[in-house]
């Protein structure tokens, strides 16, 4: 059946280009570090709630994440094609950080449109390098593109975790203001320091240089379809270039589309209003609470996105995979695990602390795995060859789940007095985004196989 060659495994990397592959890989988790910055900056929630308002560092983080995703955007659907390398890339948009600083302002006059205004300009500069890095690192280990997917991941949770301590330590000693300041240089020498070092590997040789180059084919679908089976890149399993518009049209995109979106919403909510929750809710200290913070984000990397790539690379090779494919099977657990626990922390959060934050470290877990699989389900369902693509045109989903989830937790307590109603309805659409995993397929078209094709050979 032609269903099983949807995803081959891919070609690892000629003996000549393995030179200098480990420092590459580094380079890449350096950059990536980066990213941990929008699950640290929680931690100024207790100092800035007083002059600018609770709800500015939440709204402000989820501006962040948004202008983050449209970043990542600009980066796959123009940067990589009109820019030489993924150093340029970095090059160019890193010193945007920079309007962290602008914060540091805020907070001194008072003025919440200042502090998001810079969260969002700071987000638009993390995106292209956070998307450069993860797609140079899954060139460089083609043949674990989940594993790939989740150590740069790892190294993000790690960067939130050391960010973390690193802002709480400097507001001790220097003040908010300066903690920023720290914050942005932070970010652009590790933007800077490890983007200088980005290289993809020389494929000339291979055929997986039909990675590297656009092939964007002006004749229509069905053309393309019945000459693909001639190529390389369709042999291979590399796939062939969709446009934006085929890949937007797809049911295949909006059922990703929504599975991404339920599956990382409760895990934004949790991290933007983390300090808040341990502080208010569970009535921890300031010192407690941050301490928590910290820890979460730890434990999140450790046994969420660190073990999440490499559990689904080996479930790939497996022939025990329950929906087609290790990655699809384990996103699909990700969000039935996330529901329950959702489900049971409606009714246990004011009556057990314990089970309560229990729940929260597996909610926070599962946001750290559910991030891993959707980078690798960008390259599974689409093709690698569409990969930049699609993984930048997905998050706009989590863009969309970091603005309303977010949002709609402190909006219901202060309605209602407490979590409940947000944790039901959270768990609700999270059992629907478990319904879309189930429909999860490869497109066909992404692998050059007409739907005609397809159905005269199921």
């Amino acid at each position: 059946r032609l269903r099983t060659s949807y995803s081959p495994p891919e070609p690892g990397l000629p003996a000549k280009s393995k030179d200098l592959k480990w420092l590459r890989i580094l380079a890449s988790c350096i950059v990536v570090s980066s990213n941990g910055v929008q699950y640290s900056l929680s931690q100024f929630t207790p100092y800035v709630s007083q002059d600018l308002g609770s709800k500015c560092m939440a709204s402000a983080i989820s501006l962040l994440i948004c202008f983050f995703t449209l970043g990542c955007i600009f980066h796959g659907c123009f940067l990589m094609k009109y820019m030489p390398s993924p150093r340029a890339d970095i090059l160019l948009t890193s010193p945007l950080v920079f309007a962290l600083v602008l914060s540091s302002w805020a907070v001194e006059a008072r003025a919440p449109w200042l502090m998001q205004v810079s969260f969002a300009l700071t987000g638009f500069g993390i995106g292209p390098s956070f998307l450069s890095a993860i797609i140079h690192l899954q060139f460089w280990l083609p043949k674990n593109p989940a594993l790939a997917s989740s150590i740069g991941m790892a190294f993000g949770g790690l960067g939130s975790v050391v960010m973390a301590m690193m802002i709480e330590i400097c507001i001790q000693k220097y003040g908010i203001g300066a903690s920023f300041k720290v914050l942005a240089l932070t970010l652009f020498g590790l933007q800077v320091g490890g983007g200088l070092f980005l290289k993809m590997p020389d494929l000339s040789t291979s055929h997986a240089k039909d990675l590297l180059v656009s092939h964007r084919s002006k004749l229509d679908a069905s053309v393309r379809f019945a000459k693909s089976k001639d190529t390389e890149a369709f042999k291979s399993g590399l796939g062939m270039e969709l446009r934006s518009g085929e890949i937007l049209s797809s049911w295949q995109f909006a059922l990703f589309w929504i599975s991404a979106f339920t599956g990382v919403g409760p895990g934004y909510a949790i991290f933007a209003n983390l300090a808040t929750l341990f502080n208010k809710n569970l009535r921890m200290s300031k010192a407690q609470a941050s301490t928590w913070v910290v820890l979460v984000n730890l434990i999140a990397t450790l046994v969420g996105r660190l073990p999440t790539g490499y559990l689904a690379d080996r479930w790939n090779q497996s022939q025990r995979k329950l929906f087609g494919s290790g990655c699809r099977s384990m996103f699909l657990l990700y969000h039935s695990t996330q529901t329950v626990c959702l489900a049971i922390f409606a009714f246990v959060e004011v009556r057990n602390t314990y089970l309560s934050l229990v729940l929260i470290v597996m909610l926070a877990c599962v946001f750290g795995g559910c991030n891993v699989l959707i980078a690798a389900l960008s390259r599974e369902l689409f093709a690698p060859i569409n990969s930049s693509v699609v993984y930048g045109l997905i998050l706009t989903a989590t863009a969309a789940s970091s603005l309303i989830f977010p949002n709609a937790m402190p909006a219901l307590y202060k309605m209602t007095g407490n979590d409940f109603a947000y944790t039901v309805g959270a768990a609700i659409v999270s059992c629907a985004g478990a319904l879309c995993c189930i429909l999860l397929q490869p497109l066909p078209q992404a692998y050059g196989i007409s739907s005609s094709l397809l159905e005269a050979n199921s």
